[in-house]
């Protein structure tokens, strides 16, 4: 629960940041890499995901507010992603969810800004999940050398191809 508390706080100081009041999904997906103890975090940077790219998308697609209020309250998507993240957290055997049950849970839900996000930034939203899934069973190690093998058979065919084919274009080596 240490994890998820973290995440919670990072996801208010992001909101903060952006002087929001409530809390949604886009808060929890910066809270998520914000966290650098998180391991949700880490697969997100191997799949090219950094905190610095994620604010500048969020903060152009909801910009800047103002404060009026010192009560956090979550959107209603957010709290049906803090639900879902429960949920994650006792499918796949956790007594508590964290930071990749929650990654997890915003990818299911689909609809939010954090999906929205992601897919800018060209995450393949089904191999994060495989990614996510398999580090709750402890195999980080492995996602990054796999993301590492695909990227690099992906440099390959853009330099045999001349760049005609962007990075979704590309049967995964690991597949």
């Amino acid at each position: 629960m240490k994890d998820y508390g973290r995440i919670q706080r990072k996801a208010i100081q992001e909101a903060e940041r952006l002087g929001h009041t409530g809390i949604g999904c886009e808060h929890l997906l910066l809270g998520v890499l914000a966290d650098e103890q998180g391991i949700a975090g880490r697969i997100l940077a191997v799949h090219g995901v950094t905190l610095g790219a994620a604010r500048t998308r969020v903060d152009r697609i909801i910009g800047y507010g103002w404060r009026d209020a010192v009560r956090w309250t979550y959107s209603p998507r957010a709290t049906v992603v803090e639900r879902l993240a429960a949920v994650e957290a006792e499918r796949l055997g956790g007594r508590q969810p964290t930071g990749e049950h929650l990654t997890l849970a915003l990818i299911n839900e689909g609809g939010s800004i954090a999906v929205t996000v992601l897919m800018e930034l060209g995450v393949d939203l089904r191999l994060l999940r495989a990614d996510l899934v398999r580090a709750t069973d402890g195999v980080l190690e492995e996602v990054q050398e796999r993301y590492i093998r695909d990227r690099e058979a992906y440099e390959r065919a853009e330099r045999e191809q001349g760049g005609r084919y962007g990075w979704w274009q590309l049967p995964l080596v690991s597949e």
